[in-house]
């Protein structure tokens, strides 16, 4: 606490706003990023649901009719696709009737048998559907998809959250910046200069000097004027109210 004591008022409030501003925008920039990240993983199970249903009803052919090379023909697709890495279609006996794999799957990785459900482990997506024809189940199709369009995505908006962050702490900082200029300290300051400024330019012309003013304010002369030191302005003809208001007495004190 000695420390924070000695740390001037001017700081003080700089550190104030540019903590509120950081604090503010780590929270709302943390919001956005867990939302998209919870929704990106949402979509992402929908469209891989999407994809096993698709596949499911091209296999139903070569699950009735035991023809593997026609189901590994299907699996084979995938390949075009960037995000699914394995997927293996099962027997009613869960035996492997039919499998597709990336060059990024160790060869002897295999998918475990599951009826249906989808879970996330490490970087992959693994989610089963079952394959039906005429209400029947005739097979189950398994499919393991990669997180890297989603990790992408999360590093730029951590990147663009950095930005923003850097952006705000500098115009907080210019905002307090503005703020000590414009205080009422440094404002009374420059009236005061500006008032010794005057006091100096009145001096060199041969006009009248403070007490000289003071002494036109004592005579109480109806053509008495004075000029005010911190406006410039020249006040006449009314030297009770200058009295009290430049002279600070009354008439004949």
């Amino acid at each position: 606490m000695t420390v924070w004591n000695n740390i001037p008022i001017k700081r003080k409030l700089t550190g104030v706003i540019l903590l509120t501003s950081m604090v503010s925008l780590l929270l709302a920039c943390g919001a956005f990023i867990l939302y998209e990240w919870t929704e990106f993983r949402t979509r992402m199970v929908d469209e891989l649901s999407v994809q096993a249903a698709m596949i499911g009803a091209n296999s139903t052919a070569a699950l009735t009719f035991k023809d593997q090379g026609s189901a590994e023909d299907t699996l084979r697709a995938l390949a075009f696709g960037r995000s699914v890495r394995a997927a293996v279609i099962f027997t009613p006996s869960r035996e492997i009737f039919a499998s597709y794999k990336s060059a990024k799957i160790p060869a002897e990785a295999e998918l475990p048998f599951e009826e249906q459900g989808q879970r996330f482990e490490g970087d992959l997506l693994l989610l089963w559907r079952p394959i039906t024809l005429t209400g029947q189940t005739v097979g189950t199709i398994a499919l393991s998809a990669g997180l890297d369009a989603m990790t992408k995505r999360l590093w730029t908006y951590v990147g663009i959250a950095a930005l923003i962050l850097l952006f705000a702490m500098g115009a907080a900082l210019l905002f307090a910046s503005a703020l000590q200029v414009l205080s009422p300290a440094r404002f009374s300051a420059w009236r005061r200069r500006q008032g010794e400024s005057t006091q100096k330019r009145i001096s060199r012309s041969g006009r009248s000097t403070p007490a000289r003013m003071k002494w036109d304010c004592w005579s109480g002369s109806s053509t008495t004027c004075s000029i005010n030191l911190r406006t410039g302005m020249k006040l006449c003809d009314r030297p009770t109210m200058i009295l009290k208001n430049e002279c600070g007495a009354e008439p004949g004190s």
